[in-house]
């Protein structure tokens, strides 16, 4: 497996992705890049493994919610090792009718190189590629979950951070950019590997102000490829990916 992103796919969506199963003879129905549908770019994200990572659970007093009436996508990413093998994942939710801090899981990475527009390029036999991306969290709520935003204009607490790159990866960071005032760490991983993955919980939420700003960085040595590389959702392509689990700043 090279990851698995669990999906939430609200009421008013399902009709699309009900018939993406149904047209498919088999379990479940291909997908790249997101749960499928025309819905993919704004999919909201309910929870995410990748090789390495712990079970998820989400700090107490914080949830992430979801409409009734709502399905869950699991979107399942596999890499072909030359022998067929059975799947046995599972997922399991743990739920509550209410939580003191409503909470969002935000994928963050610039959209342009998805599209190639501009191309997150890794020459071959470059040692050293740097890639990086500036946001405010606001921005990325809005466009996730549009008129349904929590937090957007207001103070947000950052509960848990991770990076996500492939097999050409060297170190990655998110850090908090508060105009003149020192940047704060979300995450710094200074030696990548892509068996040893997670997102992590922070000691302390850390407070992201609305004019705050989350840049993220990713390096890249592709000193041994003989080919260049760029963004795809392949294990032999790249990727420069954060996420942040924010919640409201009060109860």
């Amino acid at each position: 497996m090279h990851h698995v992103i669990a999906f939430i796919i609200p009421p008013d969506e399902l009709e699309d992705f009900e018939a993406l199963d149904a047209a498919d003879p088999g379990p479940g129905y291909p997908c790249y890049g997101g749960p499928g549908g025309e819905a993919s770019p704004r999919a909201q994200w309910l929870g995410a493994w990748v090789p390495g990572a712990s079970s998820g659970a989400l700090p107490e007093g914080t949830g992430i919610r979801v409409k009734p009436g709502s399905k869950i996508a699991m979107q399942m990413h596999y890499h072909p090792n030359g022998a067929p093998i059975a799947d046995q994942s599972t997922i399991m939710v743990r739920t509550a009718e209410t939580v003191p801090r409503p909470a969002l899981l935000l994928p963050i990475a610039h959209p342009g190189w998805m599209v190639d527009a501009p191309a997150m390029t890794i020459p071959a036999g470059q040692a050293d590629v740097t890639h990086s991306f500036t946001i405010d969290l606001g921005s990325v709520i809005q466009y996730l979950y549009q008129d349904e935003a929590i937090g957007v204009g207001k103070p947000l607490l950052a509960h848990m951070a991770g990076v996500h790159m492939h097999t050409r990866g060297a170190r990655a960071s998110l850090v908090v950019q508060s105009g003149g005032d020192p940047e704060a760490c979300l995450i710094d991983v200074p030696r990548w590997d892509f068996n040893w993955q997670g997102i992590y919980e922070f000691a302390a939420p850390i407070t992201i102000e609305p004019t705050d700003s989350v840049r993220l960085e990713c390096h890249f040595d592709n000193s041994a490829g003989d080919s260049s590389l760029k963004w795809g959702e392949g294990t032999e392509d790249e990727m420069c990916l954060g996420m942040v689990y924010v919640s409201t700043d009060s109860p």
